[in-house]
């Protein structure tokens, strides 16, 4: 049998409704039969759908190498809009509902895979149209247009640019500073980003520090992140230090609880600038009623805190200083009698 016989078999099949015949017949048809279109741009799809064909819509579907970008003249409209008219609940309006992901387009006799699409226009293999943006993802339709492979004017008559999700709003604002203005949508970004993609977009873009959450950054970016943006970005190191200092709660508690969680970072800042008590001595905390606050290298030690412990003993705190607090009465090296790595940073401290 030639192809023109399996077409018609396909036909005979869906008019008897007979699902597996129409799949086994659309095994000898090719997608440049399945995907050619008539003088009104129908193709097979379109047609199965406006005849109201559901046996063939369905197979179609199953066999997945529709190119469902393809709109017919006449209304400007894909398959799956016209499948819209139909019922909820018919069966093609359920089959679009079913069916999975769209995994082609069709262009000059090639039949092209989603995840190729985008790779291949940047290339330059393929040009861009409007089938080709409703297969992407909302940060790659933005890339092709900060690259100029997709117009402003197509871009916006294309997709809706109010909608755009926060990645792709980032990069306009990082490609075209003017014209992403128009669609940054701060609150969505704030809401969205998680803070290692906030601390990276920022190295590109840090006139928009404002605009971050950065108690959120504070609490949740990580410190390599945080040291890259600075890296790059000097100006922030002041605001993130700033920020560091106020972390857990108001000093000199920030401190003692830096400690006790390991912190380094914030260890580190408040040593830095010193911001802390004295280191050897047990102070009283201020606020009624008032009571004896535990060294902070003991604290570090109860904790294992390891990197604390360094940066404490490297501003001058004595391990061999007797801790009063009550819960302590005892020095930080006796704290640390089953801690070997703590005790080999007390014997070899300078």
């Amino acid at each position: 049998m030639d192809e023109k016989e399996f077409v018609r078999k396909f036909y005979e099949c869906a008019a008897n409704d007979d699902f597996s015949g129409c799949l086994e017949a659309l095994k000898n048809i090719s997608a440049g039969t399945i995907n050619e279109q008539n003088d009104d741009d129908y193709d097979m799809l379109i047609q199965a759908v406006v005849d109201g064909n559901a046996c063939a819509v369905e197979a179609l579907l199953k066999d997945g190498r529709c190119d469902r970008t393809h709109r017919e003249n006449l209304c400007g409209m894909t398959a799956e809009e016209f499948a819209n008219d139909y019922p909820a609940g018919s069966r093609i309006s359920e089959a679009f509902q079913n069916a999975p992901m769209s995994k082609y387009i069709y262009r000059n006799g090639e039949l092209i895979p989603r995840d190729d699409i985008y790779d291949r226009i940047m290339q330059g293999t393929l040009e861009a149209d409007e089938g080709c943006i409703m297969m992407l993802q909302d940060y790659q339709c933005a890339m092709l247009l900060v690259e100029g492979k997709v117009s402003k004017e197509d871009f916006e008559s294309w997709l809706n640019p109010d909608e755009l999700y926060w990645e792709a709003q980032i990069i306009l604002l990082a490609g075209d500073e003017e014209y992403g203005k128009k669609f940054i949508c701060w609150d969505e970004v704030r809401s969205e980003a998680e803070p290692h993609e906030w601390l990276s977009f920022l190295r590109d873009l840090p006139q928009y520090a404002h605009e971050a959450d950065w108690d959120k950054l504070i609490q949740e970016g990580k410190t390599e992140d945080w040291h890259s943006l600075i890296e790059v970005c000097p100006e922030l190191k002041d605001k993130y230090e700033e920020g560091l200092m106020g972390k857990y709660i108001s000093a000199p508690f920030n401190l003692y609880v830096a400690c006790k969680k390991n912190d380094a970072e914030v260890v580190r800042v408040h040593l830095e600038r010193k911001k802390h008590k004295p280191l050897n001595e047990n102070w009283i905390y201020p606020m009624p009623p008032g009571f004896l606050m535990e060294l902070l290298l003991s604290a570090a030690v109860k904790n294992n805190a390891v990197e604390c412990v360094r940066l404490l003993l490297e501003y001058g705190a004595d391990p061999d200083i007797f801790d009063r607090h009550k819960e302590n009465q005892k020095t930080p090296r006796e704290l640390a009698a089953d801690k070997p790595e703590i005790l080999n940073l007390f014997n070899n401290r300078k």
